[in-house]
């Protein structure tokens, strides 16, 4: 029969024996902990840019979508009235799907997307906010805010350590809601590493 004594014993000789393998694989430990959230961000794709990606590739803005026809909805409200703030996105290719919303219902509506090129602070595109009829609706509405959506999905450190980059978004961000007089911008920067908190 094996004492406690004994097993005590053999222990503390083990981890003599073995004090810088357990070292290094403490070490390991730390930085794999550490670094987890890194690589989760990494392997981690949002149903937004999933989307995103997927209408991208059909090579389509929000002019072609807003062509075609959309089933009218027919919804009845009982006294409904709006004592909320109640934010909707309009992804581009949800096109003429605007002429469903209940404007009197709906406190902020957001135009997706800008989609900001790392690089330069530039928009690889903005799915045609400039034009879009589901905006003009919006604005025109009286009752709802109107804000681009400005989306980066990764590469943060290299936009958000780039003051010259971040500048030219404010200013573009600047010249596209004043050309619309619109309300602002919704901020959808998802996956920004913990390293890059401050920069951001």
């Amino acid at each position: 029969m094996t004492r406690l004594s004994d097993i005590n014993e053999r222990f503390i000789t083990f981890v003599g024996n073995n004090y810088l393998s357990m070292k290094i694989l403490l070490i390991l430990l730390v930085f794999t902990v550490l670094n987890t959230e890194s690589i989760v961000a990494q392997l981690y794709t949002g149903i937004h840019e999933q989307e995103l990606v997927e209408h991208n590739l059909l090579g389509h803005d929000a002019s072609y979508y807003e062509a075609q026809p959309v089933q009218a909805i027919n919804s009845e409200k009982v006294n409904c009235q709006l004592n909320k703030i109640v934010y909707g996105w309009h992804p581009y290719w949800s096109g003429s799907a605007y002429t469903n919303y209940q404007w009197d219902l709906l406190s902020h509506f957001s135009f997706f997307s800008y989609e900001v090129n790392q690089s330069t602070g530039n928009a690889n595109t903005t799915h045609g906010w400039s034009t879009s009829a589901a905006v003009d609706a919006a604005l025109a509405s009286g009752n709802t805010k109107v804000t681009l959506c400005v989306t980066m999905f990764s590469n943060h450190a290299t936009f958000l350590t780039n003051a010259t980059s971040k500048q030219t978004l404010i200013s573009n961000l600047i010249t596209l809601v004043s050309s619309r007089g619109a309300h602002g911008v919704n901020i959808d920067f998802e996956g920004i590493p913990a390293s890059q908190t401050t920069n951001f």
